[in-house]
């Protein structure tokens, strides 16, 4: 059960995607449950082939209450200064997350119930698995949980803690009492960073197994990188993540004639936008791109000298790790982290030695240099594969299924 599936999701569904594929591959049938596909979402047109050769069968559930492309696009084109421009009040953000609890998705829950048991009824599944956001899918899955199929709750983000809610403390403790009543039929539990699997684990007092998102089969990397380009690929969240954290080293290594180039391949979202300026004596070494298709995006990585993550500089962001970041390991390329010791996507990358992280000024100029001759360890890199994450997860699901049978 997931709503993040081709043509919704981008991010999000690379992980059921992949999953789907490797189950499929190990000779199990996969059914996916998964919402309308046209609306409720960012939309991932190029992830659709994808789609298509996990060999899931997928099943699609209407969601009544989601307005139609339409009505959506026009929202959408709110330019990020007009967002910014008329700042909503704590409050009413707070009622307003609570209007659509437990999200703007959740009138999916009712059809796709009735569809998963029906198609359970047809043929019965030996497990579930739901993976969030949005929770909406494990609503979706506790309805085939109450027949007996053992189900796994599965958490890509937090819930009461998620680094983008404006929930307040009185609301994130009545979430915590409703996750650990959601998830009290689950055979099991997981999340995808440390991080998440310990704000659940507090939330929930279950057990909570950490199954990391992988890369997928990527093209080859490039023999002979591009020298000193740094690529950035994504979304940059223009209140949380600051990329100016590089003009100075940028400068600095200009100055030493060591000159660097940065070339941010910007996908739209991130709080109304993704665009930022960069300083005018940078123009001519930072550039801004629009995004591409994924498969361009994954043969662009392995062209560039090294791919850099930026640090969410808000409540909780130590605990994200980005899923573009698996995708730079498996491109072979190596990882630049601008983040903070403590926060798990640097410890990610340095205890794999996929890559290199820096906070400071002085630092990021030096890992810069570094970088340029980083070979990734080809032993961590294999840790990260989805392979790897889709094996143990299917150890877990066929455990649950085990037991949930004694």
């Amino acid at each position: 059960m997931t709503w993040a599936w081709p043509p919704i999701g981008r991010v999000g569904a690379l992980r059921p995607l992949g999953m789907a594929r490797e189950w499929t591959r190990a000779g199990h049938e996969v059914h996916v449950l998964t919402g309308p596909g046209d609306r409720g979402g960012e939309y991932s047109p190029d992830l659709e082939a994808r789609g298509s050769e996990s060999g899931a069968r997928v099943h699609r559930a209407e969601a009544p209450g989601i307005p139609h492309p339409a009505t959506l696009l026009a929202a959408a084109e709110q330019p990020l200064q007009a967002l910014v421009a008329r700042p909503v009040p704590r409050w009413r953000q707070i009622a307003a997350q609570w209007k659509t609890f437990p999200d703007a998705q959740r009138s999916w829950i009712e059809p796709a119930r009735r569809l998963g048991l029906r198609l359970h009824a047809e043929t019965p599944f030996d497990a579930a698995w739901s993976t969030s956001p949005p929770e909406s899918a494990h609503y979706v899955a506790r309805g085939l949980a109450v027949t007996g199929v053992p189900w796994v709750a599965d958490f890509r983000d937090q819930w009461s803690d998620y680094l983008l809610g404006r929930w307040d403390p009185v609301s994130r403790f009545v979430i915590d009492r409703v996750t650990r009543r959601l998830v009290a039929r689950a055979a099991g539990v997981t999340a995808a960073t440390e991080g998440v699997s310990e704000s659940i684990r507090r939330a929930s007092g279950r057990e909570v197994s950490l199954v990391r998102n992988g890369f997928d089969p990527a093209p080859r990397a490039a023999p002979c990188p591009r020298e000193r380009v740094l690529g950035y690929f994504g979304r940059v969240d223009p209140l949380s993540q600051h990329p100016e954290r590089l003009w100075a080293p940028l400068r600095a290594l200009r100055a030493r004639g060591e000159p660097w180039r940065a070339e941010f391949f910007l996908a739209p979202g991130g709080g109304g936008g993704a665009r930022f300026e960069p300083p005018a004596d940078l123009r001519d070494v930072v550039t801004l791109f629009p995004p591409l298709p994924h498969p361009e995006a994954l043969e662009a990585m392995g062209r560039m000298t090294a791919l850099l993550v930026l640090a969410w500089e808000t409540r909780g962001g130590e605990t994200s790790v980005a899923g573009k970041l698996y995708e730079y390991v498996g491109s072979g390329r190596p990882v630049l982290v601008l983040a903070p010791k403590s926060f798990e996507a640097r410890r990610l990358v340095e205890d794999t030695r996929t890559g290199l992280g820096a906070w400071e000024e002085a630092e990021i100029a030096e890992a810069l240099r570094q970088v340029e001759g980083f070979v990734p360890s080809a032993e961590g890199r294999d840790g990260l594969s989805r392979a790897r994450a889709a094996q143990r997860l299917l150890e877990l699901l066929l455990s649950s299924s085990h037991t949930e049978a004694r």
